[in-house]
């Protein structure tokens, strides 16, 4: 009888007496990996819709049949048990790495064990390995994978923890490293890494790994380091660190949340880009602020944007906890925009919210109902703040202020695009809220002048236009005292000029 071994913890390798055979067909494989690692007998109907979901029953069923037969060529006719109308795998003769890392995994486990199943992991299930039109074997391959990834993360902070329990400091450090590579967020296992450093007289490399991990959230998260980590800083600084007193403060990591780009319809408007892009800052304003979650940068979140990526990759890329992602569409006569929160291990949709959009005019708000909704689903504290769109002068630092800046002008842009006079006084007032915190910025008075002489163009008759050209003059007149080049600004001079001088060629110069 033929023995037959099966390693799936990396790109997976089939053996039949220590010989490796290579299939042919996609799903013949995807078919065995499924029979091995759920260990039971399954009806060819079942098998044949999970494989080829959609299809006619009779043809899913010939292409079972001829998946089934590339199968016994390649393992014999021990290999494939059928009994009626069910198929089962002979388990008996065959060894699985799946199987083998599961066993050694249970919580009786001693180290020697773990340590066997660390060395089984190859890269991660199934690595390299998809099907595109099977959505049954890809959610459950999905599945595996991340609970699989999760399992191996935790057996290598057992291991390192027991072995800095025992003074097996290089071990420890080798597989704090292991988990580190998998997460490079994970303060737990930095502080394992500062820990051993330190235990093993490394002093100076300790305190460096506290910098890189304090660089790491500040650029990713903008924020500071857990109170743990900076405590063990401290201690390893001052030389109290002793392996006598070490362990390694067991507290979960907060929650790492990333926004995706969310989807626009095919033919979607300038409008709707504009304004998705505003409730994508609104909502990044809005996390930012909630104590016990860190908020994944846009500039890493943006890399996505019609990747095409599977999520499970993206939120095993930026290793992230929840992510939101949604789109804006219509429903009927109204358009609505739809926000879902995905846990993305296990990965699944566990709130979603919609939100009817009356006009394009108020991306804060949608933001804000999106933002609660989730908050509350994930039981989070209100955030310290939220003032996606407005501020208050005082106590705001320069760095701050020209991010908002920025915003402002965003938001006012996004107005002037909005057909209506209302939308244009606002577009005027942001820009007249910048120039109070920036009276040097040109782009800033130049768009002033532009939403005054646009809200003019929205009246009932021609004399309405004059009511604000004063205004709208001393505006761009004020830009180009900053910026003597200032496009907005010389066109709106040239439309005065046309307009109340008749002075064609005035025009065409500036």
């Amino acid at each position: 009888m033929s023995t037959f071994d099966i390693e799936l913890l990396g790109s997976p390798i089939f053996k039949v007496d220590s010989r490796q055979v290579s299939f042919v067909r996609k799903k013949a494989l995807a078919l065995v990996v499924y029979m091995v690692c759920t260990s039971r007998s399954v009806t060819r109907e079942e098998l044949a819709e999970f494989l080829w979901p959609g299809s006619l029953p009779s043809r899913a069923m010939g292409s079972l049949r001829t998946v089934l037969a590339e199968i016994k060529t390649l393992f014999g006719n021990d290999f494939l048990v059928s009994s009626g109308n069910t198929l089962a795998i002979d388990l008996s003769s065959l060894t699985c790495d799946y199987h083998v890392f599961n066993s050694l995994i249970s919580s009786s486990s001693s180290v020697d064990d773990m340590k066997k199943a660390a060395e089984l992991w190859k890269g991660g299930f199934l690595r390299g390995f998809f099907i595109d039109s099977s959505s049954g074997f890809s959610d459950w391959q999905m599945q595996i994978e991340q609970q699989l990834f999760c399992d191996y993360k935790q057996l290598l902070r057992n291991l390192y923890e027991k072995e800095i329990e025992t003074g097996e400091l290089g071990a420890s450090l080798t597989h704090a490293r292991m988990c580190l590579s998998l997460d490079t967020f994970d303060e737990e296992s930095h502080r394992a890494l500062m820990l051993s450093l330190a235990l093993l007289g490394e002093k100076r490399l300790a305190l460096r790994q506290y910098e890189q991990c304090r660089k790491i959230m500040a650029e990713e998260f903008d924020s500071p380091v857990e109170e743990a980590t900076r405590l063990l800083c401290e201690h390893i600084r001052t030389g109290e660190v002793r392996k006598s007193a070490t362990s390694i403060p067991e507290r979960r990591h907060a929650f790492r949340l990333a926004v995706l780009p969310f989807h626009l319809p095919e033919n979607f408007e300038l409008e709707e880009l504009l304004f998705l892009d505003m409730t994508m800052e609104g909502l990044e304003d809005y996390f930012a602020g909630i104590e016990g979650l860190k908020t994944i940068s846009r500039t890493s979140t943006l890399a996505y944007k019609d990747s095409g990526k599977r999520l499970s990759v993206i939120a095993e890329e930026l290793q992230a906890d929840f992510i939101i992602e949604g789109f804006i569409g219509s429903d009927g006569n109204s358009l609505l925009l739809e926000g879902r929160l995905i846990e993305t291990r296990p990965e699944a949709v566990v709130a979603v919210k919609r939100v009817d959009l009356l006009s394009l005019e108020n991306p804060a708000d949608a933001a804000k109902q999106i933002g609660d909704a989730f908050r509350q689903h994930l039981g989070l504290a209100a955030p310290r703040s939220f003032s996606a769109f407005s501020v208050e002068r005082e106590g705001m630092g320069r760095g701050a202020g020209s991010a908002f800046i920025s915003k402002l002008k965003l938001h006012a842009k996004h107005l002037l695009r909005i057909d209506e006079r209302a939308a244009c006084l606002q577009a005027a007032e942001l820009y007249g809220k910048v120039i109070e915190l920036d009276p040097s910025d040109a782009e800033a008075w130049a768009g002033r002048g532009l939403a005054l002489y646009a809200s003019c163009d929205k009246g009932i008759c021609w004399p309405n236009r004059i009511d604000e050209l004063p205004e709208v003059s001393r505006c761009a007149h004020r830009a180009l005292k900053i910026d003597e080049k200032e496009p907005t600004a010389l066109n709106l001079l040239g439309n005065i000029a046309v307009q109340t001088e008749w002075d064609f060629h005035a025009a065409e110069k500036l």
